[in-house]
């Protein structure tokens, strides 16, 4: 679980850090007259920085929804254990009002 928490902390930290960095990594758009190879070079970098975005929240959303999932299957299984342990002592305390009226 803990494991889960770090990688789930990173990712969303990588992710907020690049969404701070868009004006750095991706620089000024291409003037109007720019040429081609200017234009597919600011398009590359903004295809990479977005997939890298995408990739670092997808990636924490992904540990988060696992986080979710294994403290949701601890509940479940703490829900039985007190089920359990709560019908052993209410067998065990009519046992003793069973015992005590013969």
């Amino acid at each position: 679980m803990q494991r889960l928490k770090i990688l789930t902390t990173i990712f969303l930290v990588v992710g907020i850090v690049i969404l701070l960095s868009y004006p750095f990594s991706i620089g000024p758009s291409p003037a109007a007259d720019a040429g081609k190879t200017e234009v597919r070079a600011y398009l590359t970098r903004l295809t990479l920085y977005f997939g890298a975005s995408a990739f670092a929240m997808l990636g924490a959303a992904f540990f988060a929804a696992l986080i979710v999932r294994r403290t949701r299957i601890e509940f479940a299984e703490k829900k039985l254990d007190i089920f359990e342990r709560l019908i052993a002592e209410q067998a065990e305390v009519l046992r003793k009002k069973s015992d005590d009226t013969e």
